[in-house]
């Protein structure tokens, strides 16, 4: 459980930054990392009327800049990081010698 967002106005700009579990190299740069997090994001965008501005894809970590005019920038958080842990999280077994 991350730390509860601290100022959802409407009227700022939100520097967010989202880490992975004890900071693990999940998001290291490859193929499905860069098809995965931007569609999971675009998605998630789209149905919490949230607008990206900025993303930086570390191996541990995601930084964005986004207007959330909505002020329900804590339910595109949740969302968002399930969807993506999700997917990630399926690739990776994949890729798991048998």
């Amino acid at each position: 459980m991350g730390r509860p967002i601290r100022d959802q106005n409407p009227k700022f700009l939100h520097l967010v930054t989202v880490r992975t579990e004890e900071a693990r190299y999940y998001l290291r740069p490859s193929k499905d990392i860069k098809r995965i997090v931007p569609g999971v994001l675009a998605r998630y965008q789209e149905i919490f009327g949230i607008t990206i501005y900025a993303l930086v894809i570390m191996s541990n970590h995601i930084h964005l800049l986004l207007d959330d005019p909505n002020a329900n920038l804590d339910e595109f958080m949740e969302s968002m990081d399930n969807e993506i842990a999700r997917r990630v999280n399926s690739e990776f077994q994949k890729s798991l010698p048998l």
